[in-house]
């Protein structure tokens, strides 16, 4: 079976479509040069145009120019010679592509003013701020579609993002957790401080925590990496820290829930305490066997020992930190 392919027009992604089925959107301008292509396996999004065969040659060339990126253009994509008439990777090519959309627009709003030493900052922080903002929205968007299924969505959320994207809304949870875990953590703090005295002021506390909230992201990610570098899995890094970032959504609301309902509300607290522990252990499998294709038992047992890894070293930090 050929490659299933997927493109975005104004921010909206399409698919899965077929080779053939692509060729003919592009043939009837519905796939223009400057739409975005990607399929399973491919780092980021690419222009259509720089898939060398796609895009008629008379469309090609009444397209507008592309934006230039920030980092440096991915490799040139033409199509293969076997029977499916797939496409491959060949020889970098200096073309240029498109950078993720906030890039992109802050690029292009500034490209016409003059940037000297003392407005360069300025520009960095408003393009920082639009990345930031375009993230948050992704990772909105990523939060409503695993809602309402947090296994079979996280496939979904992904290819909706695409890599680089999906990278960042992981980072975004990611950061929401540790603040979670911070806010909750005030009466862990008051206790360790009542029993011991050392663990230092509200600040330096919460700045403890979020260095171990930290911990849990960074194992999931290094499991994610070993296993699919060791069973020669599917997806990348970028796959990896999204579905990190993802699992520790259930613990955000654990904590988020313990904090405003208190200990008088234990059995509560409880309950939702089960819910995020059987959500992780499920999206992590999802990740696994969905996005890196591992064998359904071989992620019976690397979940268990991917969470008791991040526990322990957790453990470990609390210990040197105290």
């Amino acid at each position: 079976m050929g490659a299933e392919y997927h493109y975005s027009r104004d921010g909206q992604s399409f698919g899965p479509v077929s080779v053939e089925q692509l060729r003919q959107l592009a043939a009837t301008g519905q796939v223009t040069a400057n739409d975005l292509v990607w399929k399973e396996g491919m780092a980021e999004w690419l222009p259509a145009g720089r898939f060398k065969g796609l895009i008629p040659s008379s469309a090609a060339a009444t397209a507008p120019a592309q934006v230039r990126p920030i980092s440096a253009a991915p490799a040139m994509v033409v199509p293969s010679e076997d029977s499916a008439h797939e496409f491959r990777m060949s020889e970098p090519a200096p073309a240029p592509v498109v950078a993720h959309p906030a890039i992109a627009a802050a690029e292009q709003a500034h490209k016409s003013e003059p940037i000297d030493d003392a407005t360069q900052a300025e520009v960095f922080a408003r393009q920082a701020k639009q990345v930031a903002v375009a993230a948050g929205t992704d990772a909105l968007k990523a939060f409503k579609v695993m809602a309402k299924n947090p296994v079979g969505g996280l496939r979904v959320a992904y290819e909706n993002l695409g890599p680089t994207r999906a990278m960042q809304v992981g980072i975004v949870f990611a950061i929401i957790f540790d603040l979670s875990m911070a806010f909750a953590g005030q009466t862990l703090m008051s206790s360790f401080n009542s029993v011991h005295g050392n663990f230092g002021s509200w600040i330096v506390a919460a700045i403890k925590l979020m260095v171990i909230g930290l911990i849990p992201f960074g194992a999931a990610v290094g499991g994610f990496a070993a296993v699919r570098a060791s069973l020669k899995g599917e997806g990348s890094i970028f796959s990896d820290m999204f579905v990190a970032g993802a699992s520790l959504v259930p613990a955000t609301i654990f904590f988020l829930a313990s904090r405003i309902l208190t200990v008088a509300n234990a059995e509560v607290v409880f309950v939702i305490f089960v819910f995020a522990v059987t959500t992780t252990i499920l999206i992590l499998y999802s990740g696994f066997t969905t996005l890196q294709r591992i064998p359904e038992a071989v992620a019976t047992l690397v979940v268990p020992l991917v969470i008791v890894v991040g526990m322990y070293a957790c453990k470990i930090m609390l210990g040197i930190l105290m």
